[in-house]
């Protein structure tokens, strides 16, 4: 659909379930299934779902991904492009928080950035790092080390608070 802003917005909250006809789309060389919904949600991160076909068979959990302000989900079946897949789509429980230590918040909060541009397990391991720091002047550097990858991490997707 070329007018995205027209499509309903895709339900998002966990243990959510819609069933909906998606089309076989190619989108930079990869398949995807373009699905009938807007994503509610912004580009940097997608929402986790377990996705099930037509026929009963079970996709591996998909990250639904915005392209275009379309919700999508990367497709790894035999349909042709432009060919419609049943399917049915259950919202699953989104990975937690991270807890983030006041130090480093603070840090965050005067660079302006978020530790959520980064993955989980880079997340933790930037984490990790710190609070296994018990001299001040180590943790204090991997403080540092660690605003230096969030902000390298928002320059490179181009996403800020």
């Amino acid at each position: 659909m070329s007018d995205v802003s027209q499509l309903p917005e895709l339900p998002s909250t966990p243990g959510s379930q819609v069933d909906c006809e998606a089309t076989v789309v190619e989108v930079d060389g990869r398949r995807m299934l373009a699905l009938p919904y807007r994503a509610g949600f912004g580009r940097s991160r997608g929402r986790k779902f377990r996705i099930t076909g037509s026929e009963g068979s079970r996709l591996p959990s998909q990250v639904v991904m915005v392209v275009r302000d379309q919700a999508m989900v990367p497709f790894p079946g035999s349909a042709g492009l432009g060919d419609t897949v049943c399917v049915r789509l259950r919202c699953l429980r989104q990975r937690p928080r991270i807890s983030v230590p006041a130090d480093l918040a603070t840090e965050l909060e005067a660079a302006r950035l978020s530790v959520d541009v980064m993955s989980a397990p880079e997340a933790a391991q930037f984490l990790t790092m710190i609070h296994e720091a018990k001299d001040p002047e180590i943790r204090s550097q991997r403080i540092d080390t660690t605003i230096a990858a969030i902000r390298q991490r928002t320059l490179e997707t181009g996403r800020s608070e």
